[in-house]
């Protein structure tokens, strides 16, 4: 299974929508909606694991610039899963991506 590494930038949510955005800078590969958002600490054990629901096309954030940048919409489970990613602050992190 091929994983795309990607850096993020910022991260916000909707609570009473039960979604995380992700804006960040896709390093490698090709993102897909219904592709899966990994987050793993650096002892490499897998925090949980997110479906994006949709993929956004963006040309700038916070004032720098790149053909690469994207937008991810993340779908929680439940209450207790949005509280997980949000408490994770995975701000200026490289996560993967990968096909389910």
């Amino acid at each position: 299974m091929k994983k795309m590494k990607y850096f993020t930038r910022v991260v916000y949510g909707f609570k009473s929508k039960l979604e995380i955005i992700i804006l960040g800078e896709l390093k490698s590969g090709l993102v897909k909606e219904g592709m899966q958002v990994n987050v793993v600490l650096n002892s490499g054990a897998l925090l949980g694991t997110w479906t994006i629901k949709e993929v956004l096309k963006t040309d700038f954030i916070n004032q720098y610039e790149s053909p690469n940048f994207l937008g991810l919409v993340i779908r929680c489970k439940d209450l207790h899963d949005f509280e997980l990613l949000k408490s994770l602050r995975i701000y200026d992190d490289i996560i993967t991506i990968s096909n389910p």
